[in-house]
């Protein structure tokens, strides 16, 4: 079952570093994982060359909501805290949900509500403090090697959305969203991606960007002759 208390990013993981603490502490002996799992999410942005998380902008994460369905078709969704007091996910840190009871056994199972079918991670990105300009993109600096002269720029999406269990979605990683067990470590991690326009929408619009200046330096130049 759900327990409604939210926990911060520090007290989770405490939580972690002590259910790990345990089982090492009786590993030559027989023992049962704890049950008690949470969602994480971790905001793997300004990451300066790494190969795979390679946004160098210090980006935030705002608006973190999971949504879960059960096997009974029970839906439920919460939101995720962000850094105190700001309600935005800093780079570099990370965030919990609340603490989730599965039963023993391979799955996520709820006693009430059967398997966990679906978890879906949404939000949007944003650089601090500024406002957004209404287009639903961000220009973001990738550097895939540490070498800074492998910096190129890519738009991306403001939206992502990420589902635990389906296909990612295409585009820079900037992020982490799990569901692990607090006690072992183990359950699933996949990787927050923000969404890439396609190519074909970005070349329309710059044909239709060119078409546009195109029509304006004609009428520009008719202009100009009349006036001679």
């Amino acid at each position: 079952m759900k327990n409604a208390s939210f926990l911060s990013a520090r007290a989770l993981m405490g939580l972690a570093v002590a259910g790990v603490a345990l089982l090492s502490a009786g590993s030559a002996s027989a023992q049962t994982a704890s049950p008690f799992y949470a969602f994480t999410v971790n905001n793997l942005t300004a990451s300066n060359g790494d190969p795979v998380f390679s946004v160098y902008d210090s980006v935030n994460f705002n608006n973190l909501q999971v949504s879960e369905v059960f096997a009974d078709s029970f839906t439920q969704s919460f939101t995720l805290p962000g850094s105190a007091p700001d309600p935005a996910l800093e780079a570099g840190d990370s965030t919990g949900s609340p603490l989730l009871k599965f039963l023993p056994g391979p799955g996520f199972t709820d006693s009430v509500h059967g398997t966990l079918t679906s978890a879906t991670l949404t939000g949007t990105l944003s650089f601090p403090g500024l406002v957004s300009d209404g287009s639903g993109k961000l220009p973001l600096t990738i550097q895939p090697t540490p070498d800074p002269n492998s910096q190129f720029q890519q738009v991306v999406f403001t939206s992502f959305s990420t589902s635990l269990f389906g296909p990612a979605q295409t585009g820079p990683a900037v992020g982490t969203f799990s569901l692990l067990n607090l006690g072992s470590s183990q359950g699933v991690t996949v990787p927050i991606n923000a969404p890439v326009p396609e190519a074909s929408t970005t070349v329309s619009l710059g044909i239709l960007l060119a078409l546009g200046l195109g029509t304006l330096a004609v009428a520009r130049r008719k202009g100009a002759v009349k006036a001679g």
